[in-house]
């Protein structure tokens, strides 16, 4: 939220609506940890499960940016690594806007899955290894960022949530 971001082995990468966003270094280890996993180590592969998975990533933080943007509150950076994301904002007021927020890179990230299964719904699955990569990142591990995501542990919004449920 309102706190110190760290700056030490982020790259500025963007300005979107006049937020910042940095990219930490290691954000492609987890779409080449994936590309390894799968046992394709190529390097189509590899970008592509990284550049999906990025993605991502972004479009959960930019749940939250929006979030925060509908409440008159500025986003102050959004950063992105391996492991995920933050978006440091001005703190919430309210308890919608609260929950809102916390709830804003869920929200984004479920509205995102139904786009990508209605466009599997009618155009099928892809025939190419990248479109597949795509698909594989927005849909299987989608859902399971979405499920680590909802339960309540150490920096996750579902934490954050429980937390403001509990103290309503």
């Amino acid at each position: 939220m309102n706190a110190y971001f760290p700056k030490r082995g982020y790259l500025f990468v963007v300005n979107i609506f006049n937020m910042p966003i940095y990219f930490h270094w290691t954000f492609p280890a987890v779409g080449l940890f994936i590309a390894f996993f799968l046992g394709d180590v190529s390097w189509i592969t590899g970008i592509s499960l990284t550049v999906a998975y990025t993605s991502l990533i972004l479009i959960h933080e930019l749940g939250h940016a929006l979030a925060a943007i509908y409440f008159s509150h500025k986003v102050r950076v959004i950063l992105i690594t391996g492991a995920g994301g933050w978006c440091f904002a001005d703190e919430p007021q309210t308890t919608l806007s609260k929950f809102l927020f916390y709830s804003g890179g869920i929200l984004a990230q479920l509205i995102f899955l139904i786009a990508v299964l209605f466009l599997l719904y009618v155009f099928g699955e892809p025939s190419s290894l990248m479109l597949s990569c795509f698909v594989f990142i927005y849909t299987i591990i989608n859902v399971i960022l979405i499920i680590i995501n909802i339960i309540p542990s150490k920096n996750t919004d579902g934490l954050a949530l429980l937390n403001l449920m509990l103290n309503r």
